[in-house]
């Protein structure tokens, strides 16, 4: 087992998923969502523009490197983390919503972004 994970990015709750995959920091995947959802705060109302922020501040400065991220689109495309739950930020709704790795349709919770901004996080979910 590594520490693999996977955060998903909606622009609403019917849009298709975009996913980042993340090789090592996965224990850390909610910290990086809550820091991810502070920095793209002036441009929630764009999800295009949100999402690029977000994957710029989870990728911080990693972008040359050839390994440690991937991005896929797509409910198909995922690649297999090591944890059983992917955080997905939902723009429109304002809201990170948790849903398990192995099957995408159960949702675990639903966490507001002012909750998610407010909360004291380490390493532990929602």
């Amino acid at each position: 087992m590594g520490d693999r994970a996977v955060i998903g990015f909606k622009a609403n709750k019917d849009a298709t998923p975009v996913y980042l995959y993340a090789h090592w920091g996965g224990s850390e995947r909610y910290l990086d969502v809550q820091k991810a959802v502070k920095a793209a705060y002036p441009r929630w109302n764009d999800a295009a523009y949100a999402t690029r922020i977000a994957i710029s501040q989870i990728v911080g400065q990693h972008w040359g490197e050839e390994t440690g991220f991937g991005i896929s689109a797509g409910d198909d495309e995922f690649a297999a983390p090591d944890y059983d739950d992917v955080p997905v930020i939902i723009w429109e709704d304002r809201v990170v919503e948790v849903i398990n790795a192995w099957d995408r349709t159960i949702v675990l919770t639903r966490v507001p972004f002012e909750q998610v901004m407010a909360m004291v996080l380490t390493d532990s979910a929602f």
